[in-house]
């Protein structure tokens, strides 16, 4: 027994002056204190809370590389998304008033050394001076809280001199504990193409509004899509009345049928197609049109759709119907006169040869005939 109790404290000794690095007495003589048990715990927990420490500090650096990851990742996916769109990012920074660019070489074709610039400057050379009052005006009213974003169309100057239009978003990325707007983000994108060809939409709309003929457009099923105000007054309907209204609405029974269907296979083919076309207005009264149809396609969804221009050509109709009439009838009478009965004549005396036939001719005369025609009037 007294063996074991000695063969204890020897290892007590040794496990005790290896954790406390063989710490002795003043005297030389071994501190007992040292190999309590208290201690023992305490040397214990010591080293489970370094160890903890140490496992903490290692996951956080876990999760901070993590999230560097992450946000390399997120920067990597915006800047594909800018690649892809064309657009650039700019980035303003109230307090120091810097101006942050990116991507500006796609959207203007500006050098890296560009992409960080003074706002004061930025507005004094870049921004066109007629639209610097909205510019300025739009992102005060965004900043003060009275918009929801910031939104402006402007021109901004080209390294090579040109006033180049584009579009500009953005909102307050971040504000203060007062509330006050410290730093706005958003996106520029040229639009220099989309201003040119929606100014070349309105010249045409213009051009159209203003034209004479009657001008209207209908889609794949022959609805109207747009009429002009030549349409409109040719046929007296509004605009209102006709658009989603099909083409066939304004058909008149006068045409021949033969020649509709003509019409209809030359649309379905994509042909031009010229014509005379017999149209009802909303009076009810025929009119005659001569007709030019072309088939074009939507820029956007590639849909056939039709251009229609009208001429009316119901006066003109009415005049040569009449001078027909005065060169072949006796306006007095109404009946045929000679030079009628000589076209018919001669017409069927060729065709009395060909088919080997016969022609009768009656002539009638009627004495006095001025006398009656004066004093019982021309209904006898």
């Amino acid at each position: 027994m007294l063996q074991r109790h000695a063969r204890r404290q020897r290892w007590s000794w040794l496990s005790a002056s290896s954790l406390c690095g063989g710490l002795q007495a003043a005297d030389g003589s071994s501190p007992s204190v040292l190999f309590e048990p208290g201690l023992m715990l305490l040397l214990g927990i010591a080293a489970l809370v370094a160890l903890t420490v140490i496992l903490g500090v290692i996951r956080r650096r876990r999760e901070q590389r993590a999230y560097v990851e992450a946000l390399r990742r997120r920067e990597d996916r915006l800047q594909l998304s800018l690649w892809g769109s064309g657009d650039g990012f700019w980035d303003w920074n109230i307090a120091d008033n810097e101006l942050h660019r990116e991507g500006l070489d796609r959207v203007l074709g500006m050098s890296e050394s560009s992409l960080v610039v003074d706002l004061e400057d930025w507005k004094t050379g870049e921004v066109h001076p007629d639209d610097l009052p909205a510019v300025n005006d739009r992102i005060f009213q965004h900043i003060k809280g009275h918009t929801d974003h910031y939104e402006s169309e402007h021109r901004l100057r080209s390294p090579n001199g040109q006033w180049v239009w584009v579009l500009a978003r953005g909102k307050v990325a971040e504000r203060d504990a007062q509330g006050v707007a410290i730093r706005v983000s958003g996106t520029v994108r040229n639009i220099e193409q989309e201003r040119r060809q929606q100014h070349d939409a309105r010249v045409a709309a213009e051009v159209i509004r203003t034209m004479s003929e009657a001008v209207a457009v209908l889609d794949e099923q022959q609805r109207f899509r747009q009429v002009n105000p030549a349409f409109e007054q040719a046929n007296g309907y509004s605009s209102t009345e006709l658009i989603g209204q099909p083409w066939s609405m304004l058909n008149s029974p006068r045409n021949d049928a033969e020649r509709i269907r003509e019409r209809e296979r030359a649309m379905t083919e994509g042909r031009r197609w010229r014509g005379d076309c017999w149209q009802r207005g909303h009076s009810g009264v025929d009119l005659l049109f001569a007709t030019n149809i072309v088939q074009a396609r939507d820029r956007d969804s590639e849909a056939p759709y039709f251009v229609i221009v009208q001429n009316d050509i119901s006066d003109r109709f009415r005049t040569e119907q009449e001078l027909r009439f005065l060169a072949n009838y006796d306006p007095l009478t109404g009946l045929a006169n000679r030079t009628l009965l000589m076209q018919r004549v001669a017409a069927a005396l060729p065709e009395a040869a060909r088919n080997q036939q016969r022609i009768a001719l009656l002539f009638m005369d009627l004495d006095r005939f001025k006398q009656i025609n004066d004093s019982l009037g021309h209904t006898v």
